[in-house]
């Protein structure tokens, strides 16, 4: 082969390979199209491969359009759906499906869908229409677990579903007509059982928790009771009556840097489904009082209609003879003195009757409201009370682990009025 002969062939080689790149290159860039599609629907957007792929807008030959993001022509991303009946979805879509955080409104504008997607199916968020509004988990877009069902003429229910009746623990109120039914629901019906001799809200008990009650199902709280409407204090001898949970004291800090793992969820749930909640402080020795308050006030979450902050006082004996009990007293009035200041309310102390009939003799905490510690069936007599905690092992619906329970020494509307009165 001669040389002329040689270039000759380099440059038509040079010339196919060229070509087959361009092709390539061409092939896979992405580029701007509008194009009809075999289905008859037609696309406008970013092109790759022959795939929509990349940001586009398509629409279906029956009315329908898509405008968002693709992969390999499936919907992927962020994008709005707008269906050929009027309805229309904002949200994230996966391989096709709907998939994390979106919003459906249907075509008549009253209901909206808000929430939580997988699968193309709604499972948990708010649905919303100009007459209610339902908060919790779905199937098939009616309330299915747990709920919350808040309507214009003031009628709440708090707890279970099925298939959109209410079904399992749940109660149902209106504060404008004064009704409160609690149990356990069949098909929206409530299922009372024979020989209850109690009201509620003669009663008013409640629980304590932190991070050592782990998860809790809020939607499925209910106290065992006897006949008359006694809680039981540990292991229910009976399941068949249910007292409803009133309120809920929660952990929130301990010492200067502490703070309780499960307080923001557990305050957000109980605020939720309608408890009553306050927020305790676990004084330590370690630290100064300024840093424990600061630290109180800055992790604690407090309004109007909550019980008053709380100090939890049980600082081992030991403890407190090294800095002298005076000296412990004057701490522990710094505290309430300087939380009081900030938020304008007194606090709430609470601690155990020998703890109390020891460490806190001086007449300045004799204005301080109690929330005691005595773990007995009978009543403490002779020490004044707001809230008895009388047992610290008990055992109620919706929560796994043991569990404090206490009682407020009043009925609901004069608790309610409590409350109104420390705003």
């Amino acid at each position: 082969m001669n040389k002329y002969s040689f270039w000759g062939w380099f440059v038509v080689a040079f010339i196919l390979a060229y070509g087959a790149l361009a092709a390539v290159w061409q092939y896979t860039r992405v580029r701007y199209v509008e194009k009809e599609l075999s289905d008859g629907s037609f696309y406008s957007g970013e092109w790759c491969r022959a795939m929509m792929h990349g940001k586009g807008e398509l629409n279906y030959a029956d009315g329908g359009r898509y405008v968002g993001y693709f992969v390999r022509d499936t919907m992927h991303g962020r994008g709005q759906m707008y269906y050929a009946d009027g309805a229309h979805f904002r949200g994230v879509w996966q391989m096709g499906l709907r998939q994390g955080k979106g919003v459906l409104c249907l075509a008549d504008s009253a209901s909206i869908y808000d929430g939580e997607w997988q699968g193309d199916t709604l499972v948990n968020g708010v649905w919303s229409t100009d007459t209610m509004r339902y908060e919790g988990d779905f199937r098939e877009y009616l309330p299915d677990g747990e709920g919350v069902l808040r309507q214009d003429n003031g009628e709440e229910y708090v707890g279970r579903w099925l298939g959109g009746k209410r079904h399992g623990v749940g109660r149902k109120s209106n504060p404008t007509t004064n009704e409160f039914e609690f149990g356990y629901w069949c098909a929206d019906s409530l299922c009372v059982p024979e020989g209850k001799r109690y009201e509620f809200g003669q009663k008013v008990y409640g629980i304590d928790v932190s991070h050592h009650q782990k998860h809790i199902t809020w939607g499925d709280l209910a106290l065992y009771c006897d006949a008359r409407g006694e809680v039981y204090h540990q292991e229910p001898q009976d399941t068949t009556y249910l007292q409803p949970v009133w309120f809920a004291m929660i952990k929130s800090t301990e010492g200067a840097t502490y703070q309780d793992p499960r307080y923001a969820r557990n305050v957000a749930e109980a605020r939720k489904y309608g408890l009553i909640k306050g927020s305790y402080h676990y004084l330590r020795m370690t630290s100064t009082i300024p840093d424990q308050v600061n630290n109180y006030i800055l992790n604690t979450e407090w309004s109007k209609g909550d019980f008053p902050p709380i100090l939890d006082i049980e600082v081992a004996p030991e403890e407190v003879e090294l800095v002298g009990k005076e000296r412990y007293q004057e701490l522990i009035l710094q505290w309430l003195d300087a939380v009081e200041a900030y938020y304008g309310v007194q606090p709430i102390i609470y601690t155990y009757i020998a703890y109390k009939r020891e460490f806190l003799t001086r007449k300045e905490f004799d204005k301080y409201d109690v929330w005691l510690a005595r773990y007995s069936d009978k009543r403490p007599k002779r020490h004044k009370w707001m809230i008895w905690q009388f047992s610290d092992s008990g055992r109620i619906s919706g929560i796994e682990p043991i569990v404090d329970l206490n009682l407020y020494d009043g009925d609901i509307d004069e608790m309610r009025e409590y409350l109104i009165g420390c705003q």
